[in-house]
């Protein structure tokens, strides 16, 4: 059997998955499913998967809206930096994390944001878990 691995992250309640296809290197979670270093294995319901065992950090998103923008689905967010709990704002055309919530888990994503970012990572944006 063919182990899918998957890079995912968890944004404002969605699951993001990446198909990275199988490389057969080994590590990761504590299952009997071969994953690489730093994913975890579970049986999903297409077969067994590999996920990223830590979700999208500030500073991976912030790296992204300053490569991508701040508009996402056409005309909307994908950010909402002015709202309470966002800990990135904008410079410029730069995007930044507020000190000591680099490593944090993002928050304040738009529907269109968790989409973009999905595409970027030439990934799918899963249904709710």
């Amino acid at each position: 059997m063919t182990t899918k691995l998957i890079r995912s992250v968890c944004i404002c309640g969605f699951m993001l998955a990446a198909a990275c296809g199988d490389d057969g290197a080994g590590g990761g979670g504590a299952s009997a499913i071969p994953c690489p270093e730093g994913m975890i294995g579970f049986d999903g319901p297409s077969g067994e998967l590999c996920a990223d065992a830590l979700e999208t950090a500030n500073e991976d998103f912030a790296v992204f809206l300053t490569e991508n923008g701040n508009t996402c689905g056409g005309s909307q967010e994908c950010m909402h930096v002015d709202e309470p709990g966002s800990h990135i704002s904008q410079a410029g055309d730069e995007f930044e994390v507020a000190e000591g919530y680099e490593s944090l888990q993002v928050v304040q994503v738009s529907y269109h944001g968790a989409e973009a970012y999905c595409e970027a990572r030439e990934a799918f944006l899963c249904p709710d878990a």
